[in-house]
């Protein structure tokens, strides 16, 4: 019989090994040969891993008839609601051991966050995750600047840990030029404010970065039509 604690302690070759396959995985991209193999090996271990670690996810996962060994794709590994992030803590490590908590925007129930923890490998596969895409499809060198217009809400409007404000922060990391520009307040989306910023970019010449979630664009492109806007940039 396997002791799943030895076999999958952060000290044991097996996590070492996925630890190692992982970060290799992201820093090779999406050019090396074979990514869809290489990526559906790799996400049928780390299940495995979560299976075996994750006390409540493996419960999930025996009530819906699914355990390692029994699939062959990443399709098949059972995806959790993210409702249930709000519910119970869903890590492979003791809670308190996280290094960082991101907590949702609240948008449905400001006082019932979802909650996501992660230690101080989640953390490493996150922001390597964000570097290498960035680095890939953000920006043609390393050296390029841009003024960052971002559809989000201020710090000051959410949580310090929120996750809706790390990735932008990422994304623009030694690429923007003077203070990032929060276009949602408390009465939302500042569409107005963007149309203004728009029309100085094109009269100053001075190129812009507008980042920010899918339904920010929706509103936004949906306010340029009723208005009849157009910008060239």
């Amino acid at each position: 019989m396997i002791n799943t604690k030895t076999k999958y302690a952060p000290d044991a070759d097996f996590f070492r090994d996925l630890r190692q396959g992982i970060r290799t995985f992201i820093e090779a991209g999406t050019e090396q040969p074979d990514t869809d193999g290489k990526f559906n090996e790799l996400a049928l271990r780390l299940f495995e891993y979560q299976y075996n670690t994750n006390e409540p996810y493996q419960k999930y996962c025996q009530k819906r008839g699914v355990a390692p060994g029994e699939i062959n794709s990443w399709a098949d590994i059972p995806a959790v609601a993210s409702n249930a992030f709000k519910e119970i803590p869903l890590c492979n490590f003791p809670p308190e051991q996280a290094v960082k908590v991101f907590l949702s925007s609240g948008t449905t129930n400001p006082e019932k966050r979802s909650k996501v923890y992660l230690n101080e490998v989640g953390m490493e596969f996150l922001d390597l995750s964000y570097e290498k895409s960035v680095e890939a499809y953000f920006y043609a060198s390393p050296f390029e600047k841009f003024h960052a217009l971002l559809m989000t809400p201020s710090p000051d409007l959410l949580p310090h840990d929120a996750v809706i404000l790390h990735a932008p922060k990422k994304i623009i990391e030694n690429h923007h030029i003077g203070e990032p520009q929060f276009l949602i307040s408390r009465a939302g989306l500042d569409s107005e404010g963007l149309v203004k910023r728009f029309r100085q970019a094109e009269d100053d010449g001075e190129p812009v970065m507008i980042l920010g979630a899918t339904f920010g664009f929706v509103h936004f492109f949906e306010y340029c039509l009723e208005n009849n806007l157009s910008f060239k940039l």
